[in-house]
This record gives C-alpha cells, structure tokens and sequence, in this order.
C-alpha cells in the first residue's frame, strides 16, 4: 500500500528534526573539541587525545564537585519519586475533596516554561505590532502602556507619524 505524500507531515518533521539538530549539535561541537589535543581550539582539529579528560579526572577539585553532583542528583530523584508517586496515588485513589486543584498545582511548574513564552512574545509583537520602524530601526521609541488607557502608546521617534502608519 502506497501513501501520498503529505507536505505538511513532511514539514512537520522537517521541523522537528531541525529542533533536535539544534539541541543536540552543540553537544557534538563540544565533544569533538575535548577530544582536540591542543590548548586552544583549532578546527580542524589536529589529532586526538584524551588529555582533557584526564586532566578533569586527575583534579580533586573537579571530581569532589562531580561526586556532591551525583549525590545530590540521586537525592533528589529519590525524594521527588517518591513524592510523586504518593500525590499520585492520593489524587488518582482517594477521595479528596481537592484533588483537581492539587493536580492543577502540581502541573503547574510544568506550564511556566511555556507562559513565560509566550509572555515574552506578547511583549514582542504587540511592540513590533504598535510600532514596526522603531522595531526594525531596533530603537526603544514606543511605551506601551499597560493600564488600560484608550490613548495610543507615545512614540519619541524623529517622525511618530511613520512609526503608526500602516
């Protein structure tokens, strides 16, 4: 059975592969560089050598500071498992009385990513919505009023005509 081809899906994963090449590219410029065996960084690298790494293991400083990472990394799992799974069982077996208000709670450290996101470009576009020549001129000229006020946003700019004409 043949399928059609889907631009979309294609875009879709085209995208996603993009954010994955994003993420875990610098990881590989950095692994690659820790493996160069001179002091400073040269591309293309000239050899390699594990010289870093030994440095890194041979130091106290460095491993005392991985050995209190570890630690604390497997407190910390064992205590927010264990938490976890309690609230779980609480809310999903028990009756409580506010059981979909803890659930909202304890998602919520998982929403602020993306409501800070999206805070953040609010703010952008709504300032390059009121005032795109201050924007590209990348000037603060606009004050964006949060009141409520009915007035348009000031703008210092040479010419605030340009800064409102569409």
């Amino acid at each position: 059975m043949s399928r059609r081809f889907d631009a979309g899906y294609a875009a879709y994963l085209t995208l996603n592969g993009a954010i994955v090449a994003f993420l875990l590219l610098p990881i590989a410029v950095v692994i690659i560089f820790a493996l160069n065996p001179t002091p400073y960084i040269a591309f293309p690298p000239v050899g390699v050598s594990l010289r870093w790494f030994m440095k890194f293991f041979s130091s106290a400083e460095f491993m005392n500071a991985l050995w209190l990472s570890l630690r604390v990394a497997i407190a910390v799992v064992v205590l927010s498992s264990a938490i976890g799974a309690m609230c779980a069982l609480a809310i999903a077996r028990g009756n409580l009385p506010g059981a979909r208000l803890l659930t909202t709670l304890f998602l919520s450290p998982l929403m602020l990513p993306a409501i800070l996101t999206g805070l953040a470009l609010f703010q952008v576009f709504i300032r390059w919505l009121r005032c795109p020549t201050c924007c590209a001129r990348r000037s603060p000229c606009c004050t964006i009023s949060t009141t409520g006020s009915k007035r348009p946003p000031r703008c210092s700019a040479p010419r605030p005509r340009a800064c409102f004409s569409r």
